[in-house]
């Protein structure tokens, strides 16, 4: 029995595999025959903002695949989502001091990758 305790840190919870949105999500098919995901992971956590709807989770497509990811959680994603995310930018404008406007683009997500 002894050999098939397991330790573990109860500070930070393990993190949970998001699932595609859709029932039949598993199931799509590209041109490929699949879904075109290489079937690797990674742990991600998206946090809240300060805009309307920050605390939302966050719905990602990847190959017509829905993710929905909660903010404020750590998240098991394929690695394709997490490019998704860090393609996801918008541009703020702002006056600038010479009487233009200044624009750039910030990532549209605030998120960190855990491994």
């Amino acid at each position: 029995m002894a050999s098939e305790s397991k330790v573990t840190d109860l500070s930070t919870p393990a993190p949970k595999t998001v699932a595609p949105v859709a029932a039949n999500a598993a199931k799509s098919s590209g041109s490929t025959g699949g879904s075109g995901l290489s079937g690797k992971t990674k742990t991600l956590e998206i946090y809240a903002s300060d805009q309307d709807g920050g605390d939302h989770a966050v719905v990602v497509g990847v190959n017509g695949v829905l993710y929905q990811i909660p903010r404020g959680t750590r998240e098991v994603v394929p690695v394709e989502v997490l490019d998704v995310l860090r393609n996801a930018v918008q541009t703020i404008t702002s006056p600038n001091p010479a009487g233009g406007v200044t624009t750039r683009d910030v990532p549209r997500y605030n998120f960190q990758v855990h491994d």
